[in-house]
């Protein structure tokens, strides 16, 4: 199954919606966001070189609580994987 992840950018009040064209464009970052951002691999509510000291400001609560979803910090009980003893197959778990 794929799972599409989409970028917090688009519940920024910075993020451009009215520029035309190919990209993806903020009052941060006019040339253009950075992959990482978009990808989000950074949680561009922290700093971030050249984003000109405008961080991610939520539109609304949803966004609020999707970047919350996206950067929340790892449990702090690892996922496990391990034998179901009657089975004999694999299974998750996480505790």
């Amino acid at each position: 199954m794929t799972t599409i992840v989409m970028p917090v950018c688009l519940g920024c009040r910075h993020y451009d919606r009215t520029t035309p064209g190919p990209g993806f464009r903020c009052a941060a970052f006019p040339d253009g966001i950075p992959a990482a951002i978009i990808a989000n691999r950074a949680d561009h509510r922290e700093p971030f070189t050249g984003d000109h000291g405008i961080l991610f400001d939520p539109v609304d609560d949803e966004a609020t609580e999707y970047a919350d979803e996206i950067f929340r910090p790892e449990s702090e009980e690892p996922y496990r994987e391990h034998d179901d003893e009657e089975g004999g197959t694999a299974r998750a778990e996480v505790a």
